[in-house]
């Protein structure tokens, strides 16, 4: 099985998939992507009709330092008193391997997502990209 993450640049146009051998990211790599001290956040998503709950990584400092706005990153979040800086990466909270039928098997954490799963965000994420101006 391939995990992978999703990268939206601050240019807030690009949506790139980051792949990884195990469902490990190294804390070192998220805190490279994002250029600095990481944050998370969680964001909701409509995917198959039902609002998905996943965490977005950002730089917790990118604020302070005067990022860039991310747009698309923005319109993930959809927050209507607070907007997204920088580079950030996105994430599931839910083991790629999880199933159901053994809800304790795993501990919520940051995972990547597996194959499927990315698939509907990137659809998702896609849909929105449309709308930006």
């Amino acid at each position: 099985m391939s995990y992978s993450v999703l990268k939206i640049d601050a240019d807030g146009r690009s949506v790139e998939r980051v792949g990884f051998d195990s469902p490990d990211v190294p804390l070192e790599w998220l805190q490279s992507a994002v250029g600095g001290w990481i944050e998370c956040v969680p964001f909701s998503l409509s995917i198959g009709g039902h609002d998905v709950t996943y965490t977005m990584v950002l730089n917790e400092e990118g604020k302070l330092d005067h990022l860039p706005i991310n747009q698309l990153a923005s319109m993930v979040y959809d927050s209507p008193w607070d907007f997204i800086v920088g580079d950030v990466v996105l994430m599931s909270d839910q083991h790629p391997d999880y199933d159901p039928r053994y809800p304790d098997a795993y501990e919520p954490d940051l995972y990547p997502f597996n194959d499927h799963d990315c698939d509907l965000v990137v659809d998702e994420i896609n849909r929105l990209a449309d709308n930006l101006p």
